[in-house]
Parts: C-alpha cells; sequence; structure tokens
C-alpha cells in the first residue's frame, strides 16, 4: 500500500486571482498564448475521421513531439513537454492549402503530384479504389511556435499543418505527414490529462471525440476553437438551466440468473421473447434509449459488414420471412421479404436463391443454406442435392468475383458452416484460401513495382468424426493480425471443430492449428463454451485475441488456450482453480464472486502466463460487488466518490477494445437489461461538467425480469444428442447448474454470500461474522449440526462463505498464520478491528464467537443484533464529508488525544481542497498538482492560515486501516501529530484501488460550541452521544468535529467533562483553552482557569 508524506512549515503566499479582462474574452485561437499543458502530442490516422459527425474519432495522445524541422525525423530527439513547463504555444495562420507554396504543401503533407491534384479537386487526377477523401484546397493550415513564460519567442513547433479533426468542446487535433512521419499535436481546454511531470510517448492514452469539422475549412470556426470568441456577457453565451437527478436503485433478492440475453455487440442484443433491440443517445440528450427495436426474430447475421466509411451493417430476419439492415449509425429499412436465411451481404429466400443484398443478384439458385466467411470476401453454398461449391464476393477483386462460384465442389456434404463444411460420414473441411505470389512488374508511368499473386479456393481435411463446431471465434498468434505482404489474405483462426476422440483444431482461411485434446482428469470432455479471455488495447497484432476460455457440458470448469510469443507461438492450455458463472469483459466470472483474466504482462520478463483475479475490466462496476456505478473524477462536488446506481448486474457489454464507449449494456441477475451512456472525462468534458462532475449517466431499463433464457448457441451439432453421449458419456448428466455452492446450512440467522461479497462487507465498514467452510472439509460437515444449533440459541446472524477457492482476501490481512484450517470465523466490527478464528471445531468456542459477536452487535441481510454503540451523525448536509472521511477524522483525533494534544476539527475550506486533491491523486499520484503547482494551492485564498500539510495513500479499504498506516510511517505520523495544526481535510475516492488525502492548517482559535442540532439540552446521556460538535472559530466559519471512542469522560456531580487531560491538571480542553462541560442535559463551555475535581470514568462514545 502507498503512503506519500509532504509537510510545508513555511508562511504560504495567497496568489492573487488573475482578472479577465474584455480583450481576453474576445481573443481568436490566433490572439492566444496557449499554456503547454493544454497541449499534447497525439497518435491517430489521417485516413479515419468521419466527417459526418455521427462517429467517435479516437486516437492516442502523450507528452513527446516529434522535432518536424529535423533533418530526419526518423533520427532526431522528440521534444519534451517536461522541458517546456510554464511556456507557451501559439498558433499562427498561414492561409489555405491551395493558396500555399506547391512544393511546402507536397513536402509537409508527404503526397505525391495526383495526391495533390486530389487535394486540389482537379478533375484530372486518377482516383484510386481505395481513396478516402482528406486534406482540401480549402482546409486551413496553421504553423505552431513556442513561447517562454515571458511570452518570447523560443523556437517552431511545426511550420505546417491542418486542423484534422475539431471535437464538440472546441478541442482540435491537428496533422501533418512530413518525411512519412504522422505529426499529431492535441489542444484540448484540459491541462490534467498527463501532470506536468509526466513523460509518455504518444501511444500512452485513448482519447475519442465526436468530431464537428474534419480538415477544418472555416477561419470563423477556427477564431473560436479551445476557447470563446464571444464577451461572457453576452446573451449568447449564457447555457441553459441544467437539472439531472441521479436514481440509485435497490438489490435484487432470490436466486441470480446468468447469460440470459443474446448479447450481440456493445450496444445490441436480443431477449428471450426473440425481440432485437439496439441501443444509442440522441443528440442532446443525456440518457441512452433503444434505437430501433425488432420483435419475432428468426435469425439475424453473427458478423456485421462496412457499408460506408465508418458505418456497419448487421442484418435481421423474422418469423415472417421479412429482412432488416440495421446500421450502426441507426438507420433501419426493410432489405428484402420472403427470406430463409440472413448473412451479412446475401440472403437465402424461401425458394432456394441466394442473393446479393446491395444488387438483387441471385448468385445460386436450388440451395438449402449458405455461409460466409467472417471478412465477407468468400461465401458458399450448400444446394438441396447435397453438393457445395464456393467463390469470392463483390466485397472481393472483381476478376475473382466474375468467376462466380466455381471453387471447392464437394457432395454429400450436410452441413455448411463460416469456414467450413461437413460431409455425411462426419468428415470436417476448412475452406482454404491458396495465395501463390508471382514475380514483380513496373508501372512505367511511375517507375513503382508491384508483385503479383493469384489467388485459389480449395478444401482441406481437418478430421474425420467431427463432432461439433464453433464457426464465430476469433483465435490468432500472436502477429496473426497483420495483413499478409498481398494486403488480401486474411490470416486469423475464425472457428473451432472437436471430433469424437475429444480433438479440437482452430482453422482459418491460411491457417490451422491442433489444440491438442479436451480431457478432465481422464474424462473425454466436450467443449460447450469458448470464449475471449483477453482483449488487447495496443496496435493490431499484438497479443490480439490471441487468448480464448474453454468450459466443458460435464462441469464449470474453466481451461485457457494461450498461442503467442509467451507459448513459442504453440497452442498451451491451462487450467483455472474457479468455476465459470459467466462472461465478463475480457474474462469470465467465477463462483466466487470474482472476475478472472488472463494475465498477460508481456513486461513481466517470465513466459509464464496464468488466469489472475481482477475487479472487473469495466471499470463502472464496482468490483464483485457486481454494482454499476457513477465515477466523478472532475470538478463535481457530490459528497461521495461514487455513486452506487444500480446492483446485481451480471455482465455489461464494455469490451477494452471498444475504445468510443458510449451506450454500453448492463444485464441484471434478474434477466432484464439496461443501459447507460458513459462519458469519460478525457472526451466528454463538457457534459461531465453538466452532470456535476459525474461520467454516466443514469442507468434505463429496457426489458422487465424474465426466467427465460435466449435459446442461441455458439456451436452448431453435427451429430445426434445420442451419438454425443455415446462418445461423452460425462455430458449425460446434463450441464453443472451456474449457481454457487449448496448452502451450508439453513436459518434464518445464516446467509450464504460469495468471497467476494464477503470482501465488499469488509470495505463498506460493516459490523458481521463471517463463517468460512469448504464443501470437501470433514470438519465442516462434522460442525454443521453444532454450529447451526448455537447461532438459534444464541440468536446471533451470521453470514457464510462456502471458499473452495482459497479466494477471500479481506481476511489475510488479519492474520499472521499461512494458512487457515476451516471451519474459521472471522469477527469484523465495522472498520475498527478484525479478528480471525481459525480451525473451529469445538461447541465451546462456537459460543465464545458467537457472545463476542453479539456483543458488538453484528448482522447480516436478513438479521440484525442490537447493537453495543450509539451510532453518530455527520454533517454531510453542511460540508462535503462522507463516513469514510468522517472516520478518518474520529481515528486521527483518538491518535492525538493519546499523545495529550488538541482535537482537530474539519472546515469546509480544507474539505473543499481534499475534494479537488483525492481526484488528482488518482490520475497522479504524487504531492505535484497535474498542472505543475502545490497541493495547497488548492485552499481557498481566503482561508487564513501559515502553517499546511498534507498526506496522501492508496490501497487501504477503510478509515481504520488508513490511519494505522499513516501512524506506521514517521512523515506521516509527525504531520498526524503535529501540535501546530487544529484543522483537517479529508478526502477519499472508493476507486480500484481506493485513493486517500488529508490537508492539515494551523488554526485561528474557537469562540463558540454547539452541537448538530443546535441544541445544547438533551433527555439522555444517548441522545447527546449521538450528535457531533459545530465550532466556530475566531474569524466566524464553523469547523466540524467528530464524537470518537476512547476519550476520558469525567463525571463529578453530575457533571461530564470530554476533551484532553492538561498536565498537573484534571481540567480536559478540545483547544484554545475551552473545556466543554457535559452535564446530563446541557453542554456548557468552561474557561481553562475554572479546574474542578473528580473521579475517572472511561465510557464508549
Amino acid at each position: 500500500m502507498a503512503l506519500v508524506a509532504l509537510m510545508l512549515v513555511s508562511v504560504l503566499p495567497i496568489m492573487p486571482v488573475r482578472s479577465t479582462s474584455a480583450a481576453d474574452q474576445t481573443q481568436t485561437l490566433f490572439d492566444r498564448y496557449i499554456p503547454v499543458n493544454q497541449v499534447y502530442s497525439a497518435k491517430a490516422s489521417s485516413y479515419s475521421v468521419d466527417v459526418s459527425g455521427k462517429y467517435s474519432f479516437s486516437f492516442f495522445i502523450g507528452t513527446r513531439f516529434r522535432d518536424e524541422n529535423a533533418e530526419s525525423i526518423m533520427f532526431a530527439e522528440e521534444l519534451k513537454r517536461t522541458d517546456m513547463q510554464g511556456q507557451f504555444f501559439k498558433i499562427n495562420y498561414k492561409g489555405t492549402f491551395g493558396t500555399l507554396d506547391k512544393a511546402d504543401m507536397m513536402k509537409y503533407f508527404d503526397i505525391d503530384e495526383n495526391n495533390y491534384l486530389l487535394a486540389m479537386g482537379d478533375p484530372s487526377a486518377t482516383t484510386y479504389e481505395n481513396y478516402s477523401k482528406w486534406i482540401t484546397k480549402d482546409s486551413i493550415i496553421i504553423s505552431i511556435d513556442l513561447y517562454d513564460a515571458e511570452k518570447n519567442f523560443v523556437r517552431n513547433i511545426s511550420p505546417a499543418t491542418a486542423i484534422m479533426a475539431v471535437g464538440p468542446d472546441g478541442e482540435f487535433l491537428t496533422c501533418s505527414l512530413i518525411q512519412g512521419y504522422r505529426c499529431c499535436i492535441y489542444f484540448s481546454k484540459q491541462n490534467n490529462l498527463f501532470k506536468a511531470t509526466d513523460d509518455k510517448s504518444s501511444s500512452s492514452r485513448y482519447i475519442y471525440f465526436k468530431p464537428q469539422y474534419a480538415w477544418l475549412e472555416d477561419k470563423s470556426v477556427a477564431d473560436g476553437l479551445i476557447g470563446s470568441n464571444q464577451s461572457e456577457s453576452s446573451d449568447d453565451s449564457k447555457e441553459e438551466e441544467f437539472n439531472y437527478e441521479y436514481k440509485q436503485y435497490p438489490e435484487l433478492k432470490g436466486t441470480p440468473r446468468y447469460m440470459t440475453n443474446n448479447i450481440l455487440s456493445v450496444n445490441e442484443f436480443i431477449s428471450p421473447d426473440n425481440t432485437y433491440y439496439q441501443v444509442g443517445r440522441k443528440d442532446g440528450e443525456i440518457d441512452p434509449c433503444v434505437m430501433n427495436k425488432i420483435e419475432n426474430v428468426a435469425d439475424y447475421s453473427e458478423n456485421v459488414l462496412t457499408v460506408s466509411s465508418g458505418v456497419t451493417r448487421r442484418t435481421v430476419l423474422t418469423a415472417d420471412g421479412t429482412l432488416y439492415g440495421v446500421s450502426s449509425d441507426y438507420e433501419m429499412k426493410k432489405l428484402a421479404s420472403d427470406v430463409k436465411q440472413a448473412g451479412m451481404g446475401h440472403y437465402l429466400t424461401n425458394k432456394g436463391e441466394v442473393k446479393e443484398i446491395n444488387s438483387g443478384k441471385t448468385i445460386a439458385a436450388d440451395c438449402k443454406a449458405f455461409a460466409e466467411h467472417r471478412y465477407g470476401r468468400v461465401i458458399g453454398v450448400l444446394k438441396n442435392d447435397g453438393s457445395f461449391s464456393m467463390g469470392y464476393t463483390y466485397l472481393g477483386e472483381q476478376k475473382y468475383y466474375e468467376k462466380g462460384l466455381v471453387y471447392a465442389k464437394k457432395d454429400n456434404v450436410t452441413t455448411i458452416v463460416p469456414g467450413g463444411i461437413c460431409t455425411k460420414d462426419k468428415t470436417f473441411y476448412r475452406w482454404v484460401e491458396d495465395v501463390r505470389i508471382g514475380g514483380y512488374t513496373m508501372d512505367p508511368a511511375t517507375g513503382s513495382f508491384s508483385q503479383s499473386y493469384t489467388l485459389e479456393l480449395k478444401l482441406n481435411l481437418v478430421t474425420k468424426n467431427a463432432v461439433r463446431v464453433f464457426p464465430y471465434e476469433y483465435y490468432t498468434r500472436q502477429y496473426d493480425a497483420y495483413s499478409s505482404q498481398t494486403g488480401t489474405t486474411e490470416v486469423a483462426k475464425t472457428g473451432f471443430v472437436e471430433n469424437a476422440d475429444r480433438r479440437m483444431w482452430a482453422f482459418g482461411l491460411q491457417d490451422i492449428e491442433s489444440m491438442g485434446t479436451m480431457t478432465k482428469n481422464g474424462t473425454k470432455s466436450l467443449i460447450r463454451r469458448i470464449f475471449p479471455i483477453y482483449q488487447s488495447t495496443k496496435s493490431p497484432g499484438f497479443d490480439n485475441g490471441n487468448f480464448v476460455g474453454m468450459v466443458p457440458e460435464e462441469s464449470n470448469d474453466v481451461s485457457m488456450l494461450i498461442n503467442n510469443h509467451c507459448s513459442d507461438n504453440r497452442p498451451n492450455v491451462l487450467k483455472s482453480k474457479t468455476d465459470y458463472l459467466t462472461d465478463v469483459p475480457g474474462g469470465y466470472r467465477a463462483l466466487d464472486g470474482y472476475a478472472y483474466s488472463f494475465d498477460n504482462d508481456v513486461d513481466a520478463g517470465s513466459p509464464i502466463r496464468s488466469f489472475k483475479k481482477k475487479a472487473t475490466s469495466f471499470h463502472y462496476l464496482n468490483d464483485s460487488s457486481e454494482i454499476f456505478k457513477a465515477i466523478n473524477t472532475t470538478t463535481g462536488t457530490g459528497t461521495i466518490a461514487n455513486l452506487y446506481l444500480l446492483p446485481n448486474v451480471a455482465r455489461s457489454s464494455y469490451r477494452m477494445d471498444n475504445k468510443s464507449g458510449n451506450t454500453i449494456l448492463l444485464e441484471r441477475t434478474d434477466g432484464s437489461m439496461w443501459m447507460t451512456e458513459i462519458y469519460p472525462v478525457a472526451s466528454a468534458a463538457a457534459t461531465v461538467a453538466k452532470l456535476g462532475g459525474w461520467e454516466c449517466s443514469n442507468a434505463i431499463q429496457i426489458t422487465k425480469d424474465t426466467t427465460k433464457k435466449t435459446s442461441t448457441v455458439d456451436y452448431v451439432d453435427l451429430v445426434s444428442r445420442n451419438v454425443l453421449e455415446k462418445n461423452f458419456p460425462a455430458m449425460k448428466k446434463g450441464t453443472p447448474v451456474e449457481t454457487d455452492a449448496a448452502k451450508y446450512i439453513t436459518s434464518k440467522y445464516y446467509s450464504q454470500i460469495t468471497p467476494g461479497k464477503a470482501d465488499q462487507l469488509s470495505r463498506e465498514g460493516k459490523t458481521f461474522l463471517l463463517l468460512v467452510t469448504k464443501t470437501d472439509c470433514s470438519y465442516s460437515k462434522k460442525m454443521k449440526k453444532t454450529i447451526k444449533t448455537a447461532i438459534e440459541k444464541q440468536k446471533v446472524p451470521i453470514y457464510g462463505c462456502v471458499n473452495n477457492y482459497s479466494s477471500l482476501e479481506f481476511v489475510w490481512d488479519y492474520t499472521k498464520l499461512d494458512s487457515l484450517a476451516t471451519p474459521y470465523f472471522v469477527l469484523v466490527n465495522g472498520d475498527k478491528s478484525v479478528k480471525v478464528y481459525n480451525n473451529v471445531i469445538t461447541q465451546k468456542k462456537v459460543t465464545t464467537i458467537l457472545k463476542a459477536a453479539k456483543k458488538i452487535g453484528v448482522a447480516n441481510d436478513k438479521l440484525s443484533s442490537a447493537s453495543a454503540e450509539v451510532q453518530s451523525k455527520y454533517p454531510s448536509d453542511k460540508i462535503s464529508v462522507d463516513s469514510y472521511e468522517w472516520g478518518v477524522l474520529k481515528y486521527i483525533n483518538q491518535k492525538r488525544f493519546a499523545n495529550r494534544l488538541s482535537l482537530l476539527t474539519m472546515p469546509d475550506a480544507l474539505q473543499n481542497a481534499c475534494n479537488i486533491r483525492e481526484k488528482e491523486i488518482v490520475l497522479s499520484y504524487d504531492h505535484t498538482r497535474p498542472n505543475g503547482e502545490k497541493p495547497y494551492t488548492t485552499i481557498s485564498d481566503s482561508f487564513e492560515h501559515k502553517y499546511a500539510a498534507e498526506n496522501i495513500a492508496s490501497g487501504q479499504h477503510s478509515s481504520t486501516q488508513v490511519v494505522t498506516d499513516w501512524m506506521n510511517s514517521e512523515g506521516h505520523r509527525a504531520n498526524i501529530l503535529n501540535d501546530k495544526f487544529g484543522y483537517m481535510g479529508v478526502g477519499y475516492m472508493n476507486t480500484n484501488p481506493p485513493y486517500w488525502v488529508q490537508m492539515f492548517t494551523d488554526c485561528a482559535g474557537y469562540k463558540s460550541v454547539t452541537t448538530s442540532t443546535g441544541s445544547m439540552k438533551f433527555k439522555s446521556l444517548a441522545a447527546m452521544q449521538k450528535e457531533y460538535l459545530i465550532c466556530v472559530d475566531n474569524n466566524g466559519i464553523g469547523h466540524f468535529i467528530t464524537r470518537h471512542n476512547g476519550l476520558y469522560l469525567y463525571i463529578f456531580t453530575g457533571i461530564y467533562c470530554l476533551g484532553r487531560r492538561m498536565s498537573n491538571s484534571k481540567t480536559f480542553i478540545i483547544r484554545n483553552g475551552w473545556t466543554y462541560i457535559f452535564t446530563k442535559s446541557n453542554i456548557l463551555p468552561m474557561s481553562i482557569s475554572s479546574p474542578f475535581t473528580g473521579s475517572r470514568y472511561t465510557f464508549t462514545l
């Protein structure tokens, strides 16, 4: 766990706030000096900007810029933003592409004569088949210079570049192509995407936005970028009042269900009642909605087809034979009628004709079925007489398309799938594209050489006795995602097939690979589920898609298939220790409540890879508790780090490689489907600001709960069920129920939870007793009746966890043992203490534990016992503080009290400062702010102080844990016990890992005190103990202080005195000469000069 302390004991200067003049407000982009920390190096494709503004444009950013003025960019050192701190960028308008020197434009954008003519719109230019329009003769060309802190010219950064893409908040991306190198720079309103001291490559962080303009041509638009060219007093600049209310839904009851709906993509699914949904967000709205809905779905295309730049289409077939096309830009239209089978680019009619969707052309007749390869260039047809043939589609090269379906003819075929066929004798063949490389020819016009090649399709025998095929699973070797030198081959494996001897192969158009045998404890295993368990956000071809997980029919045991540089590009099967429950992005959720992904740390220097427990790759789900939450990481003023919006989320559709995020599906454990809109601050700053810093919308319900399940499976059986059971006897008992371990005991005092839920309860500071058992433990079986009788006799509610995988985490922070023997108990006293009782195998020991649990008032989700502690309030309605932060104040004051120091109070000014710092340390775990300033610059100038200090920490899950860690660190302890300090603020971010921050200052002294009720009289001591104190200092500012454990309470003649003990006296004070005397009905201030005597009595408050 990380801890960092900073102590500042000098007088802090108050920096004046810079006023904004009318001239500043009317400056254009070309007048302004832009701080370097608002500027980032970038890596982006210059050919993928969507000019329609419908689709997100994604790119990388960093802090190292190419030297565009170097003689050789390849060998030039990069310009580092860390060397430019305090300096400015300035943008200069040079003109438009068509008005500037032709030679310069060809040089700075690395184009030849013909491409220059294309940009100029010259009709004599040759247009290439795959030409994508980009820069035009009217595109604005700018140069970028660097100026020092005094705004003196330093050097040129970019001699000529275009404004390639403009985002909705006025941010923009420039692009030039000098010496063949793409030189991009990102200008943003945000200065905290990296901290000032970061030295990052241009591939360090994803950014995306919907371009409002591409290759900008309008100079009036450029004038207002990353700023405003209107006066702030202008009526046009005033935003409408915005109100948005977040909703938090209750937890679900009953047995959870998983994999209920068929999730097709990040925003598409088919429900159990065979209804297709596509969800998205309409412009101007915060919440997403259902964009398209199709009922009575009979078939659909598993893969999508690109129909225009940035737009894909899926086909959906209804039971009445109507074929619809639904595009990624939310357009839905009817494509055909009387359809029997749907495909990406084709369909089969009830008359047996296979037709092209685009042209309506019939390419084959008298057909039973057809299949298209994943990439759409190859199609195969199966005729009613059992004959098969294949050929190239209109998406391939014209000369091969014109030949028709003349390749790889085969008779006696019974089954056709994308990429393969199976014959009557159960022999499986894969489709093969044979690429024959020829010689080189020269183009006399350009002098360039090209290599010739020929293509041919054929069949290749994979296995006899085939029983099951998975035709839609993507799998590669490490570098398979790279295109071949011809640019036409697709080398990835796109399916799996298994035979009766439990051998499996992965197959594709160019490659095949044996996966070996599928066994479990010597039993032949038939695979029922294949799912991706690793997703890469790196460049194509680097560890992307080459790991899959497999689940057999007879169990929930998971095997992982790895095939990359870690295994010398040979298949390697590894076993996981935890059983499969449901897919999650990048892995699977196990029966212990945790998510697991493949550990592919390629930089670890070790070839050993394994399954690795993680919270979830979708960071808007809260660890193993499966709660969808809103994250506040910007300038929001919320008093808590997260809003827990939707409990009981079984899985989401979020994918690490879905760069644009946007609308996400959430499936709950009651089978209902929900949606939300994700707004990462790095890409949607304006929306996030409107939402008060929260980075997502509400969770919106799409479908109701259901007990049904989609009938769609990922495989095609090539033999009958009887044949399968004959070859795989273990599957006769059926697929295991996807549920947790059997309940250990049945009692109203016992509630069984997963290890993940137990860890969550601990992090939340709940008070509970946990019983941990194992299914195959003899002592767990022996003690079952004893434990049940004891909890019912003592009436103590407990949680139970059947921990067959040793994955319970929080327990190991509180035991010195190398191993624990079940059954064992864990007594958690909120966020105060945890005690582990190992190897509990006697009735006497069980009774002792239950009495201890009853004393502190444990609870489970069914019952709670009477609490022995009066619960106090905290001032969340008055200052920005949550229970974790209030707890830190309470425990810090305990430590100061024990060391005879005055108690600290919490002012609003320091809480506001900590609200800023808690978000900043998540981005940059450092005492330097992301903008390069010191941390105490977050404290308001109006808050008077002479001294300040900061402690930060990461990884602690409770208030007591973080205070303990700080107290065990010399630097942090010195800050906590510094007698110069009287005020403290606390910040907490409930992220994974959690982050904590403390800020201390000196105190102005108090002049009055009251309670949180405003009353000084109470009916009872218990009622008084619930309240907190409000102290008003000598500057008239209110501060707050907790009640807490371990304070001395003096009693004499019915008077109670709370505070710290002075030397040689029995007087108790809070701060600066005031003692607060608590009588049975009043709180009275008392001067330090009025000591009293009496007997001491220790009371837990």
